[in-house]
């Protein structure tokens, strides 16, 4: 386990390569934060539906809008889900429902490589809170029509 790593690789075997292991410490995967995130997907779904005719003019791409909100209702989509790439990193972390907004959507478009993103979906799925929802909603305010 490296020193502050969110990971441990170990295997049963000299011969066998190592599994990663994702250390939970607040974990998505658990069923308390599982229910907090679908409790928050909902209300901020509501909340958005009711100020809909004022908070449309301050989204980039209105079209979809409106359509996120109700796939967020109908329990297709999340707020907030990974970042998808196709690694091996990835195939480990917990199943959640695909997000409208990224873990790293508030990250400079420079720095998002492989490494980078699979350490933002880790570090989202190790120490889940509805205050890193909350916070990306807002800060990723513009971005919640995207498609």
């Amino acid at each position: 386990a490296p020193p502050g790593g969110i990971s441990i690789i170990g295997s049963n075997s000299i011969d066998t390569a190592g599994d990663l292991y994702v250390v939970n410490v607040n974990a998505i995967s658990k069923e308390k934060n599982r229910r907090n995130k679908r409790l928050f997907d909902l209300i901020v779904s509501i909340v958005l539906l009711i100020s809909f005719p004022f908070t449309v003019w301050f989204i980039n791409q209105k079209g979809g809008f409106l359509r996120n909100i109700f796939k967020v209702i109908g329990h297709r989509f999340s707020w907030v889900g990974y970042h998808n790439i196709n690694t091996e990193m990835y195939l480990g972390l917990p199943v959640i429902k695909p997000g409208i907004l990224k873990t790293t959507d508030l990250m400079d478009p420079e720095s998002k490589g492989n490494e980078a993103i699979d350490r933002a979906n880790m570090l989202y799925a190790r120490d889940y809170s509805i205050a890193k929802d909350f916070e990306m909603v807002i800060k990723a305010f513009k971005k919640i029509g995207q498609l």
